[in-house]
């Protein structure tokens, strides 16, 4: 992973250095690099630059089109990291959460449940993310792939009753999608992890750090109580109306108990001791 590390890291310094910004070549060389040694090939295979009209979107993976699209101008224009090499940073993560739903997919489509390892509950997770969304919204079509994923797990989302709802009800709780959530997590310690090799000490350090920290604690927090109910993925759960999958989940969290470290937790958004929350948040303060 180190070597991945370093490649990525070249990339985006060498391009700083010279005040200029990731092209999509560069992207597109990080994306060959992330599926060498994801295996993710043929689930990503492009990366073109857009300019979206909501606000707040920042990229895109279509499996469809096995492609990631990328808003650059706007992530440098909003983006809280400072310079050519911050604002570079941030396209990467950006990439790089985008990367993390073509893994998701591939852990959808390539993964069986097994019955005996914690990993069943992210899976579980990740089908009721994508595709009870894409099974209940009127306005989109599930696909022949969709379909073919669905049925290899032996797992239909069921239909719900929230009709044509379901897209605002989606926007609502957004931030608590599981696969939103995890895809965010990751690629922030991936970022993480490569600047703690070459720019610990930097500013743009502390600021991934603290992003990092704060997405691991949203929906744990007191100041959320009024739509959190439990922890993050319940509450996405909750919020879909699926009482049943609830009830699903908290028996594979209680099969599973033994392999859940509180790092396991945290990042599947699953229960955690309140405790926890708040030596996470104390110790954030002293940082």
């Amino acid at each position: 992973m180190n070597d991945f590390y370093s490649s990525i890291y070249d990339i985006v310094y060498d391009r700083s250095i010279h005040q200029k910004y990731l092209s999509i070549k560069d992207l597109k060389t990080i994306v060959s690099l992330y599926n060498k040694g994801h295996f993710t090939h043929k689930y990503v295979e492009g990366v073109i630059g857009v300019s979206f009209d909501n606000p707040k979107q920042y990229g895109a993976y279509t499996l469809g089109t096995k492609t990631i699209k990328i808003d650059d101008i706007k992530i440098c224009k909003n983006s809280e990291l400072e310079g050519f090499f911050g604002k570079n940073i941030a396209i990467l993560q950006t990439l790089l959460h985008e990367l993390q739903h073509a893994t998701q997919i591939k852990m959808i489509n390539e993964s069986q449940f097994e019955y005996n390892s914690y990993k069943d509950i992210e899976l579980y997770l990740l089908l009721y993310s994508y595709f009870f969304i894409k099974y209940n919204n009127p306005n989109k079509v599930l696909s022949e792939k969709d379909l073919e994923i669905i049925n290899n797990l032996g797992v239909n989302p069921r239909s719900s009753t929230l009709g044509n709802d379901i897209k605002d009800i989606q926007r609502d709780y957004y931030r608590y999608n599981p696969s939103e959530r995890m895809a965010e997590i990751r690629s922030l310690n991936i970022v993480k992890n490569m600047l703690s090799l070459f720019d610990k000490e930097s500013y743009n350090y502390e600021v991934i750090n603290n992003r990092l920290f704060q997405e691991l604690v949203r929906g744990y927090n007191k100041e959320e109580k009024d739509i959190c109910y439990n922890s993050p993925s319940m509450t996405y759960l909750r919020g879909m109306h699926l009482q049943e999958e609830i009830n699903t989940l908290n028996d594979m969290i209680y099969a599973y108990k033994t392999q859940l470290t509180d790092s396991k937790r945290l990042y599947l958004g699953i229960h955690v001791d309140d405790e926890l929350i708040k030596r996470l948040i104390k110790s954030s303060h002293k940082n």
